[in-house]
């Protein structure tokens, strides 16, 4: 749609505490010049020669801002295996045999031990029962763990015992769950074969998503350096579909620096915001840092930075 045009006969909100609407509105050049009756919108458009559209008694909203995406991962997880409605693990299995990846890796994403029948964690022997011959990495809704088979877990090095993020079994080996800084590692070693143009697909990919769902503004959390350049090349192409507000991992500053980039550094469509530090882990991870041991669980959870780095 052109930035310049006028909405008619419509319920248009303006805002919603106090409610407020008008029957039409017009734009010009990406913002609102007018809000109110249609005879002096039409004059208006008349007048600029602007495009009039009839909503027809429909209700236009303004755009949706969702102020926490992993935009580039939220790209990357469309192209997934969805295990969001995964209820079991043997259903889990089910859904990965009949996956077809055609990538160096198995990926899937969404499952939920809470929602599971086994109300347990899968494991690398599940994902083994499956795939063998090639890694296997899935990722738990929170994005703070996952579940890798055992081709996965011996490709990242995650199958010692003595790291505190692999989660072990009684008799201290690992079970295939992984989280926080093992996590982090793991999905570092998927993201190795990525090119810039992987990123950029990713990217439209969540952008297109964002659209179609109304909204129009996000703020991209935990950005790296790969999106971050994916991201100025689509601006200068001009492919940036909606709004986006950076919000850059700690491990970009010194990028940021020798670019001389500061906070508020960009235009109305792509912007640096400011920093994303994750503190501690998740509840459902079982890392979220808690002042007593969770009730299933002998751990409290950790931070993952400390007072002095924060």
């Amino acid at each position: 749609m052109d930035n310049s045009f006028c909405l008619v006969n419509g319920k248009i909100y303006l805002s919603f505490k106090p409610t407020k609407t008008a029957n039409s509105l017009v734009v010009i050049n990406g913002r609102v010049a007018y809000a109110g009756d249609e005879g002096r919108a039409r004059g208006i458009a008349d007048s600029l020669d602007l495009r009039v559209i009839d909503l027809k008694e429909r209700v236009a909203l303004p755009g949706f801002i969702d102020s926490h995406v992993h935009l580039d991962e939220l790209g990357m997880y469309l192209e997934m295996l969805n295990l969001k409605d995964v209820e079991s693990i043997e259903e889990l299995k089910r859904r990965l045999k009949l996956y077809i990846e055609r990538g160096k890796w198995v990926l899937g994403h969404g499952w939920d031990q809470e929602r599971l029948k086994e109300k347990r964690f899968p494991t690398r022997w599940d994902l083994d029962d499956v795939i063998k011959d090639k890694p296997v990495m899935l990722t738990r809704i929170c994005l703070h763990a996952a579940v890798l088979n055992t081709k996965a877990m011996e490709i990242t090095g995650l199958l010692e015992k003595e790291n505190p993020d692999v989660i072990k079994n009684d008799k201290g080996d690992p079970i295939g769950v992984i989280v926080e800084k093992a996590f982090e590692k793991a999905r570092e070693k998927v993201k190795e074969d990525l090119t810039q143009e992987d990123y950029m697909r990713f990217l439209c990919n969540a952008m297109d998503f964002a659209a179609s769902q109304g909204v129009t503004t996000v703020g991209f959390v935990s950005c790296d350096r790969n999106s971050l350049m994916a991201l100025h090349r689509l601006k200068s192409e001009k492919k940036l579909k909606i709004r986006v507000r950076v919000y850059l991992n700690p491990d970009t500053l010194k990028l940021l620096e020798d670019l001389g980039i500061r906070g508020g550094f960009g235009d109305e469509f792509l912007r640096v915001n400011g920093l994303k530090i994750l503190a501690d882990g998740s509840l459902g991870a079982r890392t979220a840092w808690l002042s007593e041991p969770y009730s299933d669980s002998p751990t409290s959870g950790s931070p993952n930075i400390s007072r002095d780095e924060l």
